[in-house]
């Protein structure tokens, strides 16, 4: 039996634990405190601090229940804290500028690293590279996740993959045949499809890896892009690449531009839609009931489409 001087005893030192833990305050790395946080589900707290320890959030919460000592504080007064900032479709290496090897040593150089910092600065901390070269995608994500580069985290998705006339491989680099074969991978049969999506996997590249599903159909349809006919990837060659990335946990998405190829492309398999379908609005509901009952993703790269349609899009 407890005695109640033993259940006193129990309770006062029951306090003294309870006192002990609201006077310690826990160290962290960073506290951002007086901020306005958007959590980025809908909430947003005012007069709120953020507790970071190394590259993780520890605790987000009311400024005045912040008992944390810390080895940086930011006042956050009058600011405002959001999640960074993802931007799921770029071209770090454009045509536009990369047009040769002196141009790409230039870009490389000078262009490409503004762009990333300034990527970092404006709250951009992640991004997904389309469509270049193996060893320059490598080497920007390492110099970034290093620290010797400033900008956001990389993923790279490596060359993407097209028919042998399509998108971009007759269009962009149709001059530059040199640049074509580094930036992209062509195929026509599903087994050049399978070869192509392994070089991609085995050299380092990441999820989604992309597959371009947008032209006509080889010496049916004169599809023209850029004043120039091309080509689609065969339907066999995109379902065996979505079949070859699959079966290794890789995801895919696909280049589209019409409605029916974007369908396609969706009930074959793949998992996400760059673009989506920019040359019309949309006739039915077949193509989101799909991607509905698939958990298909869409990177809708609405800034195309602003330039498109106008600004109203």
């Amino acid at each position: 039996m407890t005695r109640p001087s033993q259940i006193s005893a129990l309770v006062l030192c029951i306090g003294l634990f309870v006192s002990s833990i609201a006077r310690t305050t826990e160290s962290v790395d960073l506290l951002i405190e007086h901020a306005t946080v958007f959590v980025g589900d809908g909430r947003t707290f005012t007069n709120a601090s953020v507790a970071i320890i190394g590259n993780r959030i520890h605790w987000v919460g009311p400024t005045d229940k912040a008992l944390f000592s810390a080895t940086t504080r930011i006042d956050g007064n009058e600011k405002t804290v959001i999640p960074g900032l993802i931007d799921g479709h770029v071209h770090l290496m454009s045509s536009t500028y990369v047009l040769d090897s002196l141009s790409l040593e230039a870009y490389q150089s000078t262009i490409l690293p503004h762009w990333l910092e300034a990527m970092l600065l404006h709250g951009v901390t992640t991004i997904r590279t389309l469509g270049a070269p193996i060893r320059e995608s490598r080497y920007f994500k390492e110099k970034t996740a290093t620290g010797e580069l400033p900008g956001p985290r990389i993923i790279a998705s490596g060359p993407g993959l097209t028919a042998p006339r399509g998108h971009p491989a007759a269009t962009m680099y149709t001059s530059t045949p040199e640049f074509s074969r580094r930036f992209v991978r062509t195929a026509e049969t599903a087994d050049q499809a399978r070869a192509a999506i392994a070089e991609v996997i085995d050299a380092g590249m990441e999820s989604p890896l992309k597959l371009i599903y947008h032209g006509g159909d080889a010496g049916h349809d004169d599809y023209m892009m850029m004043g120039i006919s091309i080509d689609r990837l065969a339907t066999e060659a995109l379902e065996a690449a979505v079949d070859e990335a699959h079966a290794r946990g890789y995801i895919v998405s696909a280049h589209t531009n019409d409605y029916e190829d974007a369908l396609t492309a969706v009930l074959i398999g793949v998992d996400g839609l760059e673009h989506g379908v920019v040359s019309t609005a949309l006739p039915d509901e077949r193509l989101s009931q799909a991607m509905i009952e698939r958990g298909t993703f869409l990177v809708s790269t609405l800034r195309l489409q602003g330039l498109l349609h106008g600004s109203n899009v």
